[in-house]
């Protein structure tokens, strides 16, 4: 996600992972519950099928970036249905 962060806004963006138990420390234990959902578990999606089944409608993390004009600097949320 990283690097097509970077494609989309021109510039480098790093990933920095953060250990889900520093959560723990803050007391949001669901918090924590849903990212280990997310990193162990997930939902489980055949993403190839669904976008046999639904073409054009499932679009991809790049797609989605470019389609919301991401790296434009002046676009913001309330300029994104515009």
């Amino acid at each position: 996600m990283a690097i097509a962060f970077s494609k989309a806004q021109k510039s480098k963006v790093v990933h920095q992972e953060v250990p889900p138990w520093i959560f723990l420390l803050f007391l949001q234990k669901e918090l924590y519950n849903i990212i280990q959902f997310y990193r162990n578990e997930g939902y489980q999606a055949d993403v190839n099928y669904l976008r046999a089944e639904f073409p054009g409608l499932l679009t991809t993390f790049d797609q989605f970036l470019q389609e919301t004009d991401w790296g434009n600097p002046e676009s913001n949320y309330e300029t994104m249905n515009n």
